[in-house]
This record gives C-alpha cells, structure tokens and sequence, in this order.
C-alpha cells in the first residue's frame, strides 16, 4: 500500500475503528485493511438471514 493510500485509509476509518484490526494484524496496515473489508461482507451476507430468523421467531405464537 503506497503512502499516499495509508493516508487516506487512516483518515476515512477513524483509529479506533481500526485499532482492533491492526492490533489482530501485527500493525500491518494493508492486512487490516483486508480484514475489515472480509468482515463488512461476512456481516452484509448474514443480516438477510438473521432478519428472516427475527421475523420467524417473531411471528410465532
């Protein structure tokens, strides 16, 4: 990841939004990175089902 890159990264996720990340990384900026986005879409493609889970336990009687 150039510099110029890690910059903005930084600045458009707070640190303590990151910190987590890094910290799970080794401080390794670009490997953070990838984590955060791999967990946006583990949690993107689970919100369907666990609404549908919501709406079933929901309806029951």
């Amino acid at each position: 990841m150039q510099p110029a890159q890690r910059e903005l990264v930084e600045r458009a996720l707070s640190p303590e939004r990151l910190g987590p990340y890094r910290r799970t990384c080794d401080d390794d900026l670009a490997a953070a990175v990838a984590l955060y986005q791999w967990n946006a879409e583990i949690s993107a493609a689970l919100v369907t089902t666990i609404g549908h889970v919501e709406v079933l336990l929901a309806a029951r009687p």
